[in-house]
């Protein structure tokens, strides 16, 4: 694949190239986050994806111009994001552990900030349009599903499943950042 052409149509905002290119870059990236960084399919999925709308971003704000330095840029871009998810989850755990023990002197503090952070999010839920705000509802109902069963239910492709849970993630933590 030649990932200057990628750039191209980035820059050109050609749609149609881009839908070509993506099936491409996405399996590209599933593969080398799997292989390089023995992530689970799910993992690898959310960083490739995520990845690929970063650059996208980042080719858009003019900060990759070259076409040799796209896919470096996305392979980095996904490792690094998979080591956040591994990071998040490690920090989930180290929180349930302190949230367990009754003894802990700041859960009832930190009772409180999370029920602030959930009406907050809940807020931010409410402010999304009908139609981004069931989509994201499916995935907080069943957080083990996967894209193809998302898709199948929406009647979409996998790749705008996952292009449209980028941007109800992106608007929910712009919202989220905003009130907070």
């Amino acid at each position: 694949m030649k990932y200057a052409e990628f750039l191209t149509a980035v820059q050109d905002a050609d749609e149609e190239k881009i839908n070509e290119f993506y099936p491409k870059v996405f399996g590209v990236l599933v593969h080398f986050v799997q292989v390089r960084m023995g992530a689970e399919l799910h993992d690898a999925e959310d960083a490739a994806q995520t990845s690929i709308m970063n650059v996208m971003d980042s080719i858009k704000d003019g900060k990759v111009t070259e076409g040799k330095k796209v896919i470096p840029y996305l392979m980095t871009s996904a490792k690094n994001h998979y080591l956040r998810i591994l990071q998040k989850e490690d920090k989930f755990e180290y929180q349930d552990t302190l949230d367990a023990s009754p003894e802990d002197r700041n859960s009832a503090f930190d009772s409180l900030v999370n029920k602030e952070q959930q009406e907050v999010l809940k807020q931010c839920l409410q402010s999304l349009k009908e139609d981004f705000r069931t989509f994201i509802s499916h995935w907080f109902q069943f957080p083990g599903i996967d894209a193809e069963t998302v898709a199948s239910h929406f009647d979409m492709s996998v790749q705008n499943v996952w292009v449209k849970k980028h941007r109800v993630i992106k608007l929910l933590r712009e919202c989220v950042f905003t009130k907070i």
